[in-house]
């Protein structure tokens, strides 16, 4: 089970707003959680522990000014 939030403000994400929507999300992946902000989008994950991931399955994931969250699994 995992818990996907977002949040879009013309004068950028509000981090008050995104650790409430954690702490909402919280009984659906108490396990990790993981929020970014990239210019006015905050994004915010969490998620059970998974046997088998560790570091790797950490979310949101970043790669230059593109940011990815996700519930499910990317294969090749």
């Amino acid at each position: 089970m995992c818990g996907i939030a977002g949040l879009w403000t013309p004068v950028g994400a509000c981090n008050h707003r995104l650790v409430a929507a954690r702490t909402a999300l919280h009984r659906r992946g108490p396990d990790a959680w993981g929020i970014e902000t990239v210019h006015q989008l905050g994004l915010v994950h969490t998620r059970l522990a998974v046997v088998g991931l560790g570091e790797e399955g950490a979310q949101p994931m970043l790669r230059g000014q593109c940011a990815l969250v996700f519930n499910g699994e990317i294969y090749n």
